[in-house]
């Protein structure tokens, strides 16, 4: 597994591409708790690169879940592949996250407007 960390349109995104797997689940946890540490206004966690997600990956998106609770920061999934897609379902992290297939349909739903906009000033922390 190899990841990129940016910033786009104010949010913090971590791609994450490759496998996730036993191998790669230590790096991936570490990275994913600094990420959420930062407390953005909004974190997204971009799957569209990976290929593979076993079980310790599907359990570091579990401690993500409960460490963003707990800070009040919203996190939202992006672009997963079908397949994963389609586990994170079973597995019910759809109900843990809300899943996006870009990352302007996930700022577009999740980012209040601006003020000028009829937004607000600081945005609801879920």
């Amino acid at each position: 597994m190899d990841y990129e960390i940016r910033y786009e349109q104010g949010v913090q995104i971590v791609e994450l591409n490759g496998s996730l797997d036993m191998n790669s689940a230590k790096e991936a946890r570490m990275v994913l708790r600094e990420s959420v540490q930062t407390l953005p206004e909004l974190l997204l966690i971009d799957l569209s690169g990976l290929r593979y997600l076993k079980s310790t990956g599907y359990q570091s998106l579990y401690e993500l879940a409960g460490r963003a609770r707990e800070l009040k920061t919203p996190v939202a999934i992006v672009g997963p592949p079908p397949e994963i897609a389609t586990i994170m379902r079973i597995f019910r992290l759809t109900d843990l996250f809300p899943v996006y297939e870009s990352v302007s349909e996930a700022v577009e739903e999740m980012l209040p407007l601006p003020i000028e906009e009829g937004g607000f000033s600081n945005p609801p922390r879920v």
